[in-house]
């Protein structure tokens, strides 16, 4: 029997190259950078869903119109657009296409020296767990875009470490390029960006900590805000409550053992602490019309 998910977690970016069966190769573990028309998308048409453990952030300058699902949600992408990920999310691609045109980009927090996803998050609120940023652009915001990421392709074709501080420079400005159209796309002032970044920090530590801790105030103090700031900051933020989210994690979670899982539902139950089946049925069936038996039977 299984104790965990059968997910493939790739922790590096070439464990991921080798799971897709592509030959590109990174020589710097922390960075990588290909355009899309040097992969063989026939070679991974139909791939299993898996997690990663480092950021993308890749560009789409034409032929972008694809279907992929984040977390079990299917997006449908317009033609030209930047596309976000974050470590931990289940993703998995449900049509490509071979004339698909810009660059694919990964790279860890360590790449710019942070300690964590966690702070990487604090500082860059588009990436969260729960959702895929897909920023749709004009033509003329795509070619700001793709001049940085051409400089960052031309210097990491040199395979030359000397050429490391330009390609954080380029990068550093599509995150912050990227940072602009995000906030540009929502309501916001001075206050509600402080705010913006107290939710994403709270998401962010709900990936990590849902499983231990199930309430507002828990994760208040982990911010060091009251509980009734950070539930009008959510509130104010995204038009929900911020129970809801630990909650939808949770439930997010569930779901992936039933479905990708052999596990026993007493050992699921066990291993997201409720007390015992009773609780995890009647917490399962507050979300989905069905129990978590017939869920998992109708996966397959």
């Amino acid at each position: 029997m299984s104790d965990i998910s059968s997910i493939p977690f790739q922790t590096e970016i070439n464990k991921l190259f080798e799971f897709l069966n592509l030959e590109p190769r990174s020589y710097n573990p922390s960075f990588y950078i290909i355009q899309h028309e040097a992969i063989d998308w026939d070679k991974i048409q139909n791939p299993p869903p898996s997690r990663n453990d480092f950021f993308e952030i890749s560009l789409v300058a034409a032929n972008g119109e694809l279907d992929f699902t984040i977390n079990n949600q299917l997006l449908k992408t317009p033609k030209r657009y930047l596309l976000v990920t974050s470590p931990g999310q289940i993703r998995q691609w449900k049509s490509l296409r071979p004339d698909i045109r810009g660059y694919v980009t990964f790279f860890k927090g360590s790449f710019f020296n942070y300690r964590s996803s966690k702070s990487f998050v604090k500082d860059f609120p588009f990436f969260n767990i729960e959702e895929a940023n897909v920023l749709e652009l004009t033509e003329d915001q795509c070619n700001i875009a793709s001049f940085y990421y051409q400089q960052m392709h031309k210097a990491y074709s040199l395979k030359d470490v000397g050429q490391t501080q330009f390609i954080h420079a380029n990068l550093q400005a599509v995150l912050s390029y990227t940072n602009n159209l995000y906030l540009s796309s929502i309501e916001h002032n001075i206050n509600t960006r402080n705010e913006h970044s107290i939710v994403a920090q709270f998401r962010c530590l709900i990936n990590t900590n849902f499983i231990e801790k199930r309430q507002v105030n828990e994760y208040a103090d982990l911010l060091s805000v009251t509980a009734n700031y950070l539930t009008q900051a959510v509130k104010q933020v995204t038009d929900r409550n911020a129970k809801s989210f630990i909650e939808e994690r949770l439930f997010l979670e569930l779901k992936y053992l039933l479905k990708y899982s052999d596990l026993e539902i007493k050992e699921i139950a066990y291993r997201l602490k409720f007390a015992d089946t009773s609780q995890l049925h009647k917490f399962f069936k507050k979300y989905q019309n069905s129990t978590p038996t017939e869920f998992r039977n109708s996966t397959y």
